[in-house]
């Protein structure tokens, strides 16, 4: 991750600019969860589609509202019943008989670090295919036997060179594409379900988005 400095001058940028109409950044973040099937080749949201069935841990834009993100985090999450307990993976983990935990069943799942994300804002590409490899992180795990995966707070996490604005009140749409075949199988252990989540990590505006639309540059 940059280091602080940076990450206060965006705020205080946005401050500036909000602040005289009351308005405040604070550091938040969005996460958007998909479910993933066994040869699932295209997934998308719409970042503000609030009316949506949610996963209990995602966290729209809400049209009112404005963010403006300097990461993306990407990983997979394996979760059993008890959802909003998975972990956020950076590699998929393996294993062609355990039935006890939660792991994919063989490689195809590595068709996801294979495939690429997009930020669609009305007909144009914001984000034109941002490489999924770039989140791939592969630690040690502490126990081969154990099918664990050591995970540190900033694994999966990309800086970006942009600035990314979201903006409720727009129709903006995240896409992830995968290579994979008709003859895929991108299965997890039985009783488990298996997801893939993109998180914008960066700076909450509440009520932002209204005075974006207003036409103030969000940009500038």
């Amino acid at each position: 991750m940059k280091n602080i400095e940076y990450r206060r001058k965006l705020y205080e940028a946005l401050q500036t600019k909000y602040a005289s109409k009351g308005l405040y950044p604070q550091t938040s973040k969005l996460r958007y969860v998909f479910e993933l099937t066994a040869n699932g080749q295209h997934y998308q949201k719409q970042l503000a589609l609030e009316t949506s069935v949610k996963h209990v841990t995602e966290r729209y834009l809400r049209t009112q509202d404005l963010f403006q993100a300097y990461a993306i985090r990407f990983g997979v999450m394996i979760e059993a019943a008890k959802t909003g307990s998975g972990r956020l993976l950076t590699y998929p983990l393996t294993h062609p008989t355990e039935t006890q935990k939660g792991v994919f069943l063989n490689l195809d799942a590595e068709a996801i670090w294979n495939g690429t994300l997009q930020l669609k804002t009305g007909s144009e590409l914001t984000l034109e295919a941002l490489p999924l490899s770039y989140f791939r992180l592969e630690r040690q795990a502490p126990d081969a036997e154990m099918l664990t995966q050591k995970i540190e707070a900033t694994d999966g996490v990309v800086e970006l060179p942009e600035k990314i604005n979201l903006v409720g009140q727009k129709d903006q749409t995240l896409i992830l594409d995968f290579p994979v075949l008709s003859t895929s199988n991108i299965s997890v252990t039985l009783l488990y379900r298996a997801f893939a989540v993109v998180e914008f990590h960066g700076f909450l505006v509440n009520g932002g988005s209204s005075t974006e639309m207003r036409g103030t540059s969000f940009n500038s």
